[in-house]
């Protein structure tokens, strides 16, 4: 049958299911009496925040797959039925959400790329900032006969890793990575009170220090470099507590940060004080400098393999 929408106009959800089938609250819906299926994005809306067209150069629609947290393509409905249209020969219609009672405005025929259908990216939810982020599917669609003005824009996946110079005196972020812990906003603040304090420290000595921003090469995935003494070819990560899940998680952090510069750097992690011998130890065997604040406005080093600290003001 003929879609019953032109491009461009508008159509009350309901209406478009009442004539072609699907699932009514979904953001992904496979028509059930038609080869079509529909996908609806919502701008402004949490679960749409990752959807945008990338512009000329590029020409992809990013459009956030449906699911349970980590959730693949692997059932016939929602993601699946996205990922698999062109094999079942099924066509795909991109709608926005346009305001209340739940009506779309039609943006025409797309398809899901041949060469890199889709990139898995990490999500956290803005309403519950202390729980872990999840994993999702991000679709990257094509357009046919399709319009594209008025869409919300969002960057390229990038084919090669980017780093970028950031600004040294921003806001701090907030770490990445969250669990559910009631005295989450408290080590994060603590981290973020030290990576202040030892800027300030470094750029007293007369270091060159920087920030960076990381665009991962085949992902959507941005990782904030917390800084870097490029005097000491150091790369510098912060955990605002010194408890094992938090200095296991910096010292990820560094590694993960590490092999995308050239000369490699060594790893500092910041710590508001001396963890416990064992972490120590772990920290030694992991070739990562230890720096906490001494208490008089310096900090104090330990070194892979040092015996003791070194402390300056």
């Amino acid at each position: 049958m003929t879609f019953p929408v032109a491009l461009g106009a508008t159509i009350a959800r309901s209406d478009l299911h009442d004539l072609l089938g699907g699932r009514l609250r979904t953001r992904i819906s496979p028509s059930s009496v038609t080869d079509n299926v529909f996908a609806f994005t919502s701008p402004g809306r949490p679960d749409s925040r990752l959807d945008g067209w990338t512009g000329q150069d590029d020409q992809h629609f990013h459009f956030t797959g449906e699911g349970r947290p980590g959730a693949d393509h692997s059932d016939g409905r929602g993601n699946g039925a996205l990922a698999g249209h062109v094999a079942a020969g099924r066509t795909l219609h991109l709608l926005r959400r346009t305001g209340p009672g739940e009506t779309a405005r039609y943006l025409g025929t797309w398809e899901v790329d041949a060469d890199l259908p889709w990139v898995r990216t990490d999500l956290h939810n803005p309403a519950r900032p202390h729980e872990p982020s999840i994993s999702v599917l991000v679709f990257r669609l094509r357009p046919l006969n399709a319009m594209t003005d008025g869409l919300p824009t969002t960057a390229a996946v990038p084919v090669r890793t980017v780093v970028a110079e950031a600004d040294l005196y921003a806001p701090f972020r907030p770490h990445s990575t969250h669990t559910p812990r009631t005295d989450t906003n408290t080590i994060e603040a603590a981290a973020q009170r030290l990576l202040r304090d030892y800027r300030d420290h470094l750029c007293n000595l007369g270091d060159d220090v920087r920030r960076y921003q990381l665009s991962l090469a085949g992902t959507l995935d941005q990782v904030p470099v917390d800084l870097m003494d490029r005097s000491r070819n150091e790369v510098v990560a912060a955990s605002g507590s010194v408890a094992r899940f938090w200095v296991l998680t910096g010292i990820g952090e560094l590694n993960d940060i590490r092999r995308h510069f050239n000369p490699t750097p060594g790893l500092l992690l910041l710590l508001p004080s001396l963890p416990r011998p064992d972490l120590v130890d772990l920290c030694s065997a992991a070739h990562v400098t230890i720096v906490y604040p001494e208490g008089h406005g310096g900090f104090c080093r330990i070194p892979p393999r040092s015996a003791a600290p070194a402390c300056s003001t």
